[in-house]
């Protein structure tokens, strides 16, 4: 049987948040990925350089799995001025660290009056962005667009929605009263 999708999406997130939280192993991120080949090391980039946009218009990072690369002078000034712990080699173009400057003077005027809460706002965003470091906190987990989704349920998750919250009713004006119904979502 298959669950409507923002069911099916649901429950989901309640098994991998519960598998991923009784799973969680630190051990993975030092280890080369077998299948994509990216390392976690230091000096190793997760990502580099912009591969593209999502629909909603913002960036997407290519994964790289790669050494950290020497900028050239120019864009390693550019990259102090914002971001003064991150120096020698980066994991940034200068393409990335403008979207990044343009996306942190968004939330400046909030942090001005905290000063310590600005330059650890802007730290954050910028380890994340252009750190050599990148690869030991950053796993590129995904590259791709969903195109289809099949889920695999429990009977005990299935029972206890449908016990819980039955009927359903979606925006789909599609009612679900039995678990056994599928509701088509066009």
């Amino acid at each position: 049987m298959e669950l409507p999708l923002s069911i099916s999406s649901f429950l989901v997130l309640c098994l991998v948040s519960v598998v991923c939280a009784e799973r969680s192993d630190t051990r993975l991120l030092l280890t080369p990925n077998a299948t994509t080949g990216e390392r976690h090391a230091a000096e190793y980039c997760a990502m580099y350089d912009i591969c593209g946009r999502r629909e909603d218009g913002k960036v997407l990072n290519c994964p790289y799995g790669s050494p950290a690369v020497k900028p050239d002078e120019i864009l390693s000034k550019k990259i102090q001025s914002l971001c003064p712990t991150i120096s020698g080699n980066v994991c940034c173009t200068e393409a990335q660290f403008d979207t990044l400057r343009a996306q942190v003077q968004q939330a400046i005027p909030f942090l001005v009056g905290c000063p310590a809460c600005l330059r650890n706002f802007l730290n954050l965003f910028c380890e994340l962005s252009c750190s050599p470091q990148q690869s030991l906190f950053i796993n590129v987990s995904s590259v791709s667009k969903v195109r289809h989704l099949s889920t695999y349920v429990v009977v005990f998750w299935k029972s206890f929605i449908f016990s819980h919250y039955i009927p359903l009713k979606l925006n789909t004006n599609c009612f679900i009263t039995d678990e056994n119904q599928i509701c088509l979502l066009i």
